[in-house]
């Protein structure tokens, strides 16, 4: 398979090398791998590069370097790319973060007539530099499950928190020329979410995938809720990528005349923003920010006609949050959101 493994890559030198380790020891002679480095400081660049793996990578020309010359996010890092993949004639392309790795070969049990490649993953706590060690430390496991790829694309707009085989650009193989011929690229203005919108853009025009049920994909998790998912800032109007993924799943659904209800899978992922901007809450001032945003949301036109179409039952979610909202409780509904964040990602239940 000619494949592009492409990595964004900041200030992570270390967990970087340990990627590099893992494609090295897998890949096929003819593929490729491309870093693009989001503006690193000296010190990171200085040790990939003094490092002897980087080195020799280099000198075989297996490995390409390029440098953004101001940080511009890991969005426009894929979409370089992309460009990169379509510009060297490269047929295939996978996305690799630069913290997480691989421990099968991908593309020798990978058609090459497919569209699109699902392998499985697994997520750990990443604690430990070498990848042996992390093994014992799985959070869990995601296994690609599903009868056709159009009821896993509908189980995830009823049930966003349930499916997670659509939340993520790793752990997949895109065909370079869909991406090209129909001019599909990451939205680098989307702060969050950004990867659902592409996938689902691109299986728009798919005709063939196929999954692959080995785990080869370690995704680090170390548990930092002050990522982009979880809040980095106090503009919360940042974290609602979902509405564009909503637009984008509203154009799926249409071009296959299946009936979409974007309004409920706008207060399922509302509900799941709240309780993960509530991670954040950890003094008086923090919380006054959080209840004035929830007011001014919950009392919103477009809210209050989307709350009515909700089945909580349906998304597996939480009632009193539709009642909370429904009834305008914005204090309470706050107080409750903290709460709820507090028990579902507690530390403690990881070290």
């Amino acid at each position: 398979m000619n494949l592009l493994y492409s990595i964004p890559h900041y200030n992570s030198a270390n967990k970087l090398l340990r990627c590099l380790e893992s494609i090295i020891k897998y890949k096929e002679n003819n593929s490729l791998i491309l870093i693009i480095d989001d503006y690193s400081n000296e010190d990171e660049l200085n040790l990939l590069k003094c490092s002897s793996l980087f080195a020799n990578l280099s000198k075989e020309k297996i490995i390409y370097f390029l440098i953004n010359n101001i940080n511009r996010g890991p969005a426009f890092c894929r979409n370089k790319c992309i460009e990169f993949a379509i510009e060297k004639k490269i047929s295939y392309i996978t996305f690799i973060d630069a913290d997480d790795y691989l421990k099968n070969n991908i593309e020798k049990s990978c058609l090459v007539s497919r569209d699109i490649v699902f392998y499985d993953s697994a997520e750990i706590l990443d604690h430990d530099k070498s990848i042996e060690s992390n093994e014992s430390r799985i959070l869990k496991h995601n296994k690609f499950i599903f009868e056709s790829l159009q009821k896993e694309i509908l189980n995830y707009a009823i049930r966003p928190n349930q499916t997670n085989s659509l939340t993520s650009c790793w752990s997949k193989i895109y065909n370079t020329n869909i991406l090209d011929n129909n001019n599909i690229r990451f939205n680098e203005r989307m702060r969050t979410f950004e990867d659902v919108d592409f996938l689902i853009r691109y299986l728009n025009f798919i005709e063939s995938y196929q999954i692959v049920s080995v785990t080869s994909y370690f995704h680090t998790n170390n548990l930092n809720y002050n990522t982009a998912t979880f809040g980095l800032n106090n503009n919360f109007n940042s974290l609602f990528g979902y509405l564009q993924v909503s637009r984008t799943l509203s154009c799926y659904f249409k071009n296959r005349d299946i009936y979409f209800n974007q309004y409920h899978f706008i207060i399922c992922y509302f509900s799941i923003t709240l309780i993960r901007i509530a991670t954040k809450i950890r003094n008086i001032k923090q919380l006054k920010i959080l209840h004035k945003f929830l007011k001014k949301r919950i009392n919103s036109r477009f809210i209050r006609k989307a709350i009515t179409q909700y089945d909580a039952k349906l998304a597996h979610g939480r009632p009193l949050i539709k009642f909370l909202i429904r009834h305008r409780f914005a204090l309470l509904l706050t107080i409750y959101v903290i709460i709820v964040s507090r028990r579902r990602y507690n530390l403690k239940r990881y070290i």
